[in-house]
């Protein structure tokens, strides 16, 4: 070091020289007089390369900064805890800490500034990292409510009805009237299908994908059949109640099935008829175009429940006045399913969550008053979980594209259900640009 530039104090030469922080010092003239070897290691460059050098690795957006905390400094005579950034000799961004004071000479003049630059990049990298985590179990947090919400709630409404019309039906075994006992047997009969429905989601997901919240949910569901099974025999006998409980048991323990070699294009269309019926008071314009050649090897009841599950999110989440195209296309050796349809839309906050755990964006109590394949009905939150272990299990790949209806850009706000009520839009035409989802699903054509 040259005699007239400013330097740290003698006894501390040695101190700084071994400290695992970059330490430079700067001259009156923001030139380098002296690097410590944290320094040299740190950013690369020797104290040959930059003495009685002006050092320009400050990052533009940071200029500003940087002048307003200099100036603070040679103000104040010292600089603490200033986040910024610097680049290194080879162009690598670090995050670091500026922390400076006054330099005095011999006759106690200010002659220069020493600054400390502690490398933090690993700490703010984890920072972001945990920061994102954080978000992720928010969201999270909010499935594992809306699992919580919902299973008690699909659960207990069944079981609610099944009790009451068991009484009913009791109460007027001993009255000859066929229409009355008929509709009460229909309504146990349908809360039946809503249980053993959610047995045969819950049965998928359990047999293709055994995690911890999968096991939960099937345990809530057996202690609810258990239940059904209880109140059965009470009610109507052990017989009929055992009768039940084994139709129950052939559904949850199915017989493993093999894949198959099946032409997508007429199947499709076939399940298509079969479940047109269900939707036939929507109004909707279902167009298909399923005519390209594609055959693709899965097991026909996984197929059947995908497109009937992709088909039903779709009418499901259309109002009425909306659009529906489902289409087959052969690239090559891949096979794509689209089903793309004019509806709400999903948030970007769901977008995240659908294929994680048991989710759906619709509110809890809403599937209860709505029957399927009505508007907003809802579903049962476990159809996109299933889709999801099915792609696992069967090798095909998901996609997902959706826009969210600006005029509804969360969850609690609610399309009127028809494009026609809509305050916002001129014409169907502005409902078709505003929003909807287009689900994909990329099968290999079969050898």
């Amino acid at each position: 070091m040259h005699e007239d530039h400013p330097t740290p104090p003698p006894n501390y030469h040695r101190l700084l020289m071994v400290l695992p922080i970059p330490v430079m010092v700067m001259e009156a003239d923001q030139t380098i007089s002296f690097i410590n070897p944290a320094f040299e290691k740190t950013f690369g460059w020797t104290l040959e390369e930059i003495r009685d050098r002006l050092l320009d690795f400050v990052p533009e957006d940071q200029l500003f900064k940087t002048a307003t905390g200099k100036l603070s400094l040679i103000k104040n005579g010292e600089l603490n805890n200033f986040e910024t950034q610097r680049y290194t000799k080879d162009g690598r961004l670090l995050d670091v800490i500026y922390d400076g004071a006054r330099i005095y000479d011999a006759g106690n003049r200010p002659s220069g500034l020493i600054i400390t630059l502690k490398d933090i990049t690993q700490r703010k990298r984890a920072e972001s990292i945990n920061q994102r985590l954080y978000q992720e179990i928010k969201s999270l947090n909010k499935a594992k409510d809306s699992i919580i919400d919902r299973l008690s709630h699909e659960l207990q409404t069944p079981l609610a009805v099944i009790r009451a019309s068991l009484h009913l039906l009791a109460a007027s075994s001993a009255k000859v009237n066929t229409e009355n006992t008929s509709r009460i047997v229909q309504r146990v009969e349908k809360n039946i299908k809503r249980l053993l429905d959610m047995q045969r989601q819950l049965n998928d997901i359990k047999a293709n994908s055994p995690t911890l919240q999968d096991h939960m949910m099937t345990h809530l569901v057996e202690q609810c059949f258990d239940e059904l099974e209880n109140i059965l025999f009470i009610e109507v006998g052990e017989s009929v109640g055992r009768r039940i409980r084994q139709k129950i048991e052939k559904i949850y323990f199915p017989p493993q099935v093999d894949s198959q070699i099946i032409d997508l294009g007429p199947f499709v269309d076939t399940v298509l008829n079969k479940i047109k019926p269900a939707f036939a008071h929507r109004l909707l314009d279902l167009r298909t175009d399923l005519g390209d050649t594609a055959t693709i090897r899965i097991p026909s009841a996984v197929l059947e429940k995908i497109v009937i599950g992709l088909t039903k999110n779709a009418v499901e989440n259309t109002p009425d006045g909306g659009k529906i195209e489902i289409s087959i296309k052969r690239q090559a050796n891949i096979i794509l399913f689209h089903i793309c349809d004019t509806g709400v839309g999903i948030t970007e906050e769901n977008k995240q969550l659908l294929f994680k755990s048991y989710f759906t964006t619709r509110d809890v109590y809403t599937y209860s008053t709505r029957q399927p394949y009505d508007f907003n009905a809802g579903g049962n939150g476990f159809e996109l979980l299933r889709l999801n272990i099915f792609s696992e299990r069967y090798h095909f790949q998901i996609g997902l594209t959706s826009t969210r209806c600006p005029f509804i850009p969360t969850d609690k706000d609610m399309c009127p259900g028809n494009v026609s009520d809509c305050m916002h839009l001129q014409n169907a035409n502005d409902c078709f640009r505003s929003g909807g989802t287009t689900f994909s699903i990329e099968f290999k054509a079969a050898l």
